[in-house]
């Protein structure tokens, strides 16, 4: 699985960012090869939104990547 960290371009974008954090989970509960929606859960509060422009990504971890981060810290 893939941790997305995300940045808030917009206001609004960064409200999210600041109330929920910015390290994301993808949870979209289907594999698409036509889409490029992203369903994403908050790993800090599990709050579900779709990414929409308000965000920009910044880079992306694999979740065992993260893990071995957060264990580093």
């Amino acid at each position: 699985m893939t941790i997305f960290v995300l940045k808030g371009i917009t206001q609004r974008g960064k409200n999210r960012i600041r109330e929920h954090g910015c390290q994301w989970r993808d949870c979209s509960p289907w594999e698409s090869h036509w889409s490029t929606d992203l369903f994403l859960e908050s790993v800090k509060t599990g709050d579900r939104r779709w990414l929409t422009n308000d965000f920009e990504i910044e880079r992306t971890i694999q979740e065992r990547d993260f893990e071995l981060e957060k264990e580093a810290r």
